[in-house]
């Protein structure tokens, strides 16, 4: 599948990689601090598997989409990676916050 990408799509791609994996990360973060997961498939997996079913559910969503939109132009790109930009961002405040509150409860 990589031989057949543009320089641009394979850079794309791996972007949208790296933005699942850190969507992965954050979200464990928060579900081992006590908060949970708000996406109604994710939440069962993550339910049912812990958060090895959470990864394997994300690593399978990210490569069916990646595969989907391989053909995607730089203006759908741009969009998807911007859009799972927005969930990374989202999930960091989410994140920040909810440490920033455990530490002032325990203070």
């Amino acid at each position: 599948m990589l031989d057949t990408l543009s320089g641009y799509s394979r850079s794309a791609l791996a972007l949208f990689v790296v933005l699942n994996l850190a969507d992965f990360c954050t979200t464990a973060c928060i579900v081992t601090l006590g908060g949970v997961e708000v996406m109604p498939v994710a939440k069962g997996f993550l339910d049912s598997y812990g958060l090895t079913g959470l990864f394997v559910h994300k690593l399978f969503v990210a490569a069916g989409l990646g595969y989907l939109c391989r053909n995607f132009t730089k203006k759908w790109w741009n969009l998807l990676n911007g859009l799972f930009a927005g969930v990374v961002v989202w999930n960091t405040v989410q994140l920040c916050l909810f440490v920033a509150n455990l530490f002032h409860a325990n203070l």
